[in-house]
């Protein structure tokens, strides 16, 4: 019997069921990916590199269950070693922790020229906005952009809801007044 694993359900496996836990995580791995790749993405401004430590947090993920370990909170405990994993890359490689073109998902494919032309203007706008926070202000809007909510951003940064709040507010705020300049 396979069982439909949601974002927030618990990962455990049964006896030697392995079968069942790799269905499991390619089941999350279907749904989770993209938003954990944008994630880290932010977080590494390259692409493949992104890909490649997306792949590294569902494998570990599988690791961990199969070893015997249970997972609460799927979702919270994917994007928590995902921004683990992504800081310790950036750590190593001694860069600034968030993109720049953070906003290029706000570029409408079909768009002509002149409404590419604008919206080059206003992700540049949104980026200088975006680059006007504070990292840890960043972290909490790219993680609720992603839908976690705030008990889930406190848990990935280690941090207490009340200051998930906080940074959230102080962003929302900032972001506001560069969108009124």
């Amino acid at each position: 019997m396979t069982r439909d694993y949601s974002l927030a359900a618990g990962l455990e496996l049964a006896g030697d069921d392995a079968t069942e836990l790799e269905c499991a995580v390619a089941q999350l791995y279907g749904t989770m990916r993209p938003s954990v790749c944008r994630y880290v993405r932010s977080i590494l401004r390259d692409p493949a590199a992104a890909e490649d430590l997306t792949q590294e947090v569902f494998l570990r993920l599988y690791r961990h269950v199969r070893e015997g370990h249970s997972v609460r909170d799927a979702r919270s405990w994917l994007f928590r070693v995902a921004h683990n994993l992504a800081m310790d890359r950036v750590r190593v490689q001694s860069e600034l922790p968030f993109a720049k073109d953070a906003t290029e998902c706000f570029t409408a494919p079909e768009a002509n020229a002149e409404e590419r032309l604008l919206q080059g203007e206003r992700r540049s706008e949104l980026a200088a906005a975006i680059d006007s926070l504070s990292p840890r202000e960043r972290q909490c809007i790219e993680l609720r952009a992603e839908g976690l909510v705030y008990r889930e951003i406190a848990e990935v940064l280690g941090i207490r809801p009340s200051s998930v709040v906080t940074f959230l507010a102080r962003a929302i705020k900032k972001l506001a007044e560069a969108n009124d300049a």
